[in-house]
């Protein structure tokens, strides 16, 4: 027996009405009559029979049934809302809102080419950027905050649909001129032994040194704990301080003469970055599009840093 098909009409008084906790709101926000509101869910509960909500003296709650098929609600309504929009879309240039979320030390470095390359080539689509750390953008993914998020890949968070990009390698950084920086390269050994800026645990980038100096048996001397890193490339800029980073969060500074770094071998340390998006709902051709465009200057950058440093 085929399954009775459902009515976005009434799924959307059903979803509006829970998020109002009344129908009288929700019959004025919706613009719609409330009697007309009161046969949908009637409809519903017929439909699938269970009762959606418990009426109170000040309004309505849903019930257990009702909070648990709440959120599929809103992921149906959602692709077909995203499914009208695609097919209006399809019509004519890629149009739409698409929001984007980069690590903060990523965003210098590939945001200008990328939203410049955005508005040659797509008039039409609006990008929001949202800068974070790899845990941040990870909730972001989850809640469908964002569309599309670019983060570290973790043992921990496990985006809901991810593709590598590239894996920059960490370098030890320090003031222009300092000895340690000089060569180019230096051994994790003995940037352990460096006075050290890093962010403080459970920083994921702070977890990652920590682990690769264990398995060396060398313990980094930490003079300050710092977040920021704009903050923390500021301190070292001053001298006899270093930090360790990845060498996209410094190239610009590096250029600029005001900092140094040197690659960390023995053994090197990188972490994966990855392209992901959330499941819960179907890419966009604008979000598709803009995929496409940050692959394109993932891969350019990648290339920029493989080739500045060739010690």
């Amino acid at each position: 027996m085929m399954a009775p098909e459902v009515d976005l009409r009434r799924l959307r008084s059903f979803v509006r009405i829970a998020e109002l906790r009344s129908f009288s709101r929700a019959a004025i926000v919706m613009s719609i009559a409330q009697s007309a509101l009161s046969r949908h869910i009637r409809e519903l509960e017929g439909q699938f029979g269970e009762a959606l909500f418990h009426r109170t003296g000040h309004g309505v709650t849903p019930t257990s049934f009702g909070l648990e098929i709440l959120p599929r609600a809103k992921a149906l309504l959602l692709a077909a809302e995203q499914f009208a929009q695609d097919m209006q879309a399809y019509r004519s240039v890629p149009t739409g809102d698409v929001s984007v979320a980069v690590l903060a030390s990523l965003g210098p470095m590939l945001l200008t080419p990328f939203l410049d390359r955005v508005r040659r080539q797509f008039a039409g689509i609006q990008i929001r950027i949202l800068e974070g750390l790899t845990h941040h953008i990870d909730e972001w993914l989850t809640t469908g905050r964002v569309d599309i998020g670019i983060l570290y890949e973790t043992t921990r968070f496990h985006p809901p649909t991810s593709e590598p990009l590239f894996k920059p390698e960490l370098y030890l950084v320090g003031r222009r001129g300092d000895l340690p920086t000089e060569s180019g390269i230096v051994s994790l050994a003995v940037a352990a032994t460096l006075p050290l800026i890093l962010p403080g645990l459970p920083n994921h980038h702070r977890a990652t040194i920590e682990r690769a100096c264990a398995a060396r048996k060398v313990q980094p001397r930490i003079c300050f704990e710092m977040d920021s890193v704009p903050s923390t490339m500021e301190l070292v800029a001053h001298g006899q301080i270093y930090t360790i980073l990845p060498l996209h969060a410094v190239l610009p500074r590096i250029r600029s003469g005001s900092l140094d770094a040197a690659r960390i071998i023995d053994p090197p340390i990188a972490r994966q970055l990855v392209l992901a998006t959330p499941n819960m709902r179907p890419a966009s051709r604008a979000t598709t599009e803009v995929i496409g465009l940050l692959r394109h200057e993932s891969r350019t950058l990648a290339a920029t840093l493989g080739d500045y440093f060739r010690p």
